[in-house]
């Protein structure tokens, strides 16, 4: 009779353990690891708060700023002439600090037509005869948008649409 020899079996000796090995408190270990997860997890959870935190602060500089681009257009809009230069100072400084917005992701929102409510409160509404109800007469403030998000909403005057009906109330 054959002898039947089980091919799972292992036939060879056992590889030796080093004493550093076999000396391993696993139960150490297995804490220091636990230990490193948790540090990793709360390393993280700092970092999103401060990126949180670096972000707010951002958007508050950037909406300062952009409150500063409209007291250039003010001062630029209420020039007499009398003073061509200082006109001219503003504006090229005004064009200077657009363009920095624009490279930390600023832009004005374009506000015609229809009323988007998402970026833009009716501060009053007026009859216009071409133009259909809460339809964009003019903008009283500029809207901006951060990197696609609403920076700071604007503010419309609104179409009534024909005189003799009745305006809209704000909001509506």
């Amino acid at each position: 009779m054959s002898e039947h020899h089980d091919p799972w079996a292992i036939d060879e000796a056992p590889v030796p353990v080093p004493d550093a090995v076999a000396a391993l408190d696993l139960a150490r270990a297995t804490a220091a690891w636990s230990g490193l997860i948790v540090g990793r997890g709360e390393l993280e959870s700092r970092r999103e708060a401060e990126a949180r935190k670096a972000d707010a602060t951002l958007r508050g500089l950037l909406t300062d700023l952009v409150g500063v681009l409209d007291a250039l257009d003010r001062t630029v809009g209420a020039a007499t002439g009398d003073d061509p230069g200082m006109t001219a100072a503003v504006s090229s400084t005004r064009r200077r600090l657009a363009r920095v917005l624009r490279r930390q992701g600023v832009e004005q929102v374009e506000q015609t037509g229809p009323v988007d409510p998402e970026t833009s409160d009716i501060e009053d509404a007026e009859p216009h005869p071409d133009l259909p109800p809460e339809t964009v007469v003019r903008e009283t403030i500029a809207a901006y948008r951060w990197n696609g998000v609403v920076l700071r909403r604007g503010s419309v005057i609104a179409s009534s649409g024909p005189a003799g009906r009745p305006a809209p109330a704000p909001g509506e």
